[in-house]
C-alpha cells in the first residue's frame, strides 16, 4: 500500500490543503496523492531544467497543482547538482566527479519560501532529495519546531 493510503488509514479525518512534493522528479508521487486527496493543494518542487519540463508537461492540466524548479536545503544558495534528463537519482553534490551531466540549481529554505508565499502550514511534506533529505529539513526547522507541519514522509 502506497504511503499516502496509509496516512489516509491511519488520519481518516485528515482533508490536505497544503501538501509539498520536494524531488517531484516528472511527477509520479503528485499523481500518487492526486488519487488520495484530490482536492489538495500541491507544490511540486524539481530543480534539474530537463526533469522539471517534463513535471511541468505532466502537471499542466492540474489547476490544483503548481510546479516550481527549486531545490532546498539548510540555507539559501546555489548548488551544482547531477542533472541527467528524468534521472531518478539526480542529486546536489559538493564537487562534480567524473563527467555526470551537473546543472547549477537555486537552492531555498523551506521556511523562507513559505513565508514568500505566505503558506502558513504544510498538511504532508514529502522529500526524496537522494541523500540531501536532512538539509531539507534543516530548512524547514522554524515550521517544525512551531508544530505548522502536520506528516513528513522521506
Amino acid at each position: 500500500m502506497m504511503i499516502f493510503r496509509q496516512i489516509q488509514a491511519a488520519d481518516p479525518d485528515l482533508a490536505p490543503r497544503c501538501i509539498f512534493d520536494i524531488g517531484a522528479n516528472v511527477g509520479q508521487t503528485t499523481r500518487q496523492i492526486r488519487a488520495v486527496w484530490p482536492e489538495a493543494r500541491i507544490h511540486a518542487f524539481e530543480p534539474v531544467s530537463s526533469t522539471f519540463d517534463q513535471l511541468q508537461a505532466n502537471v499542466a492540466g492540474d489547476h490544483a497543482t503548481t510546479p516550481y524548479r527549486l531545490a532546498f536545503g539548510g540555507r539559501p544558495g546555489r548548488a551544482s547538482m547531477v542533472a541527467k534528463p528524468g534521472g531518478v537519482l539526480n542529486r546536489i553534490v559538493e564537487r562534480p566527479a567524473g563527467n555526470l551531466p551537473i546543472e547549477e540549481v537555486e537552492v531555498v529554505t523551506g521556511d523562507a519560501f513559505c513565508a514568500a508565499q505566505g503558506i502558513d502550514r504544510i498538511d504532508i511534506l514529502k522529500i526524496d532529495t537522494e541523500g540531501h533529505d536532512l538539509e531539507v529539513l534543516v530548512g524547514f526547522r522554524n515550521m517544525l519546531a512551531e508544530r505548522r507541519i502536520a506528516y513528513v514522509e522521506v
